[in-house]
């Protein structure tokens, strides 16, 4: 089985699988943990747990933010991990292109997709002020 797993400080990554499900409708193989909420600040209890469920599981997981403690805590792990892919910088753009692609795609395109998400949630970042307003209605 292939699944996405989203994993913030705070609430974030329940958020954006809330948010995620308004976009494309019911979603299947998709789960979140929340890390420094309700006092759950044990991260590595927390990814131990989420690896005791997901035994064996094809899994891309998407951590809020690189270099902290949750991306850290996977990062230390990742070498011992097979068939887990992991990305930092969770946005919503970057959710949505891995979700709609990541169960079509057979195990060697995986990395692809990943690659492609990336840099297509990197170029829907954009300082709004700077566009040219009649150009960019025009694009869409």
């Amino acid at each position: 089985m292939r699944q996405i797993l989203c994993m913030s400080h705070g609430p974030l990554a329940k958020g954006m699988i809330e948010t995620l499900s308004i976009i494309v409708g019911d979603l299947d193989n998709i789960d979140f943990r929340c890390a420094y909420v309700d006092g759950n600040n044990d991260v590595e209890m927390i990814i131990d747990d989420y690896l005791k469920e997901s035994m064996g599981n094809e899994t891309i997981v998407v951590t809020d933010i690189f270099g902290g403690s949750i991306n850290n805590e996977w990062l230390r792990r990742l070498p011992d991990l097979s068939k887990v892919y992991l990305i930092s910088g969770m946005n919503l753009s970057l959710l949505v292109d891995l979700y709609l692609k990541f169960q079509l795609v057979s195990s060697d395109q995986i990395e692809e997709i990943i690659d492609h998400a990336i840099e297509a949630s990197a170029g829907s970042i954009k300082f709004c002020n700077q566009l040219d307003y009649e150009q960019t209605v025009d694009d869409f």
